[in-house]
């Protein structure tokens, strides 16, 4: 028999995961929650949010202004920030699933593919936005360097709490 920890009550079923009196966890079967996940799936979410952003900067402000060289001719600039713009779109829908799936505890190596995307789409902005014009690299590190970071640590978490996913 065995005597739950938390109430002290004995329990006859000895493969028993939870207590029936206080439905309080015994034996070696069950696993820990964490809130790794969680916080994993948060950050790729609040990555997302800096993404759709730049995207947004990506698309309309810097990929539609025309530019003027020396003899008056007009262009217009480098598709980078069209680039950027559709990797944002891509890093939107596979980012917002990963993050979403996290927080449900649910398809692990979905979410790692969308953190790995997320990560990629941070680095394709800093790229983007640093071949624009002589100063869009700031703008580009302003909103690339935050969904690095984001991303790795939510890849880290995501990872390290592989066991708690269905």
């Amino acid at each position: 028999m065995v005597v739950c920890p938390k109430c002290g009550r004995t329990i006859r079923d000895e493969d028993a995961a939870f207590c029936p009196y206080c439905a309080s966890p015994v034996g070696q079967n069950v696993s820990r929650r964490t809130d790794l996940p969680t916080a994993g799936g948060v950050l790729l979410i609040i990555a997302v949010s800096i993404c759709v952003l730049a995207t947004l900067v990506a698309i309309l402000v810097y990929s539609s202004n025309y530019s003027y060289n020396y003899y008056g001719r007009y262009y217009l600039p480098s598709n980078e920030g069209l680039l950027a713009g559709a990797g944002g779109i891509l890093a939107f829908v596979y980012g917002l699933n990963a993050g979403i799936c996290s927080l449900k505890r649910k398809r692990y190596i979905h979410c790692l593919a969308g953190g790995v995307v997320m990560l990629a789409e941070g680095f394709l902005v800093v790229f983007a936005f640093a071949q624009q014009w002589s100063g869009s690299w700031i703008v580009g590190l302003m909103f690339g360097v935050p969904i690095i970071i984001l991303s790795s640590i939510g890849l880290l978490l995501i990872s390290l709490s592989k066991n708690e996913y269905k």
